[in-house]
């Protein structure tokens, strides 16, 4: 056993027996300011605020949804019909471009179209994504050129602002 070791264990057994006497607690007591518990919160409130304001915009990019997942619902639903995560990705693009081009209402109305048309593509493609449209039965026909008409205004504007550069 090394000295500080038993140094270390002669100083423990030392401390354990000895007892402070009744006045150095008042003693101690009397020393303690306990009229001034501000400073301990001031000290801390800078710090506070400062990982606050660093915390919360990460935590709201953390928390990004894909415009994609309001048409496809998820990767993998673009993937069960042949697309790839590239696809995905550029159909986001898309979206946020779309979405920074026309306003909030024109753009939740643009959504709908869009995942409507999204699901008539489904139903007419072929393996390869050929767009077949004398697959869909007459009723599904009318109302798929009816949506392409719907819809058509807005690839219009968007087409018009890309062109333009905005």
């Amino acid at each position: 056993m090394s000295i500080n070791h038993q140094i270390r264990q002669a100083l423990q057994w030392e401390a354990e027996r000895v007892q402070p006497k009744p006045e150095m607690k008042e003693r101690v007591l009397q020393n303690i300011d306990f009229s001034s518990p501000t400073g301990k919160w001031k000290r801390r409130l800078v710090p506070t605020v400062l990982a606050t304001c660093l915390l919360l915009p990460t935590a709201a990019f953390a928390g990004y949804t894909y415009l994609s997942d309001k048409v496809w619902g998820s990767v993998e639903n673009l993937e069960r019909v042949g697309g790839t995560q590239e696809d995905y990705q550029h159909f986001e693009s898309k979206l946020v471009h779309a979405q920074a081009t026309l306003g909030p209402k024109e753009f939740a109305q643009f959504l709908l179209l869009l995942k409507d048309l999204t699901y008539y593509n489904i139903k007419m493609a072929d393996l390869k994504g050929n767009l077949h449209p004398e697959k869909l039965n007459p009723e599904d026909k009318v109302a798929y050129e009816r949506l392409l008409t719907q819809i058509q205004p807005y690839f219009d504007k968007l087409n018009e602002a890309l062109s333009s550069g905005k």
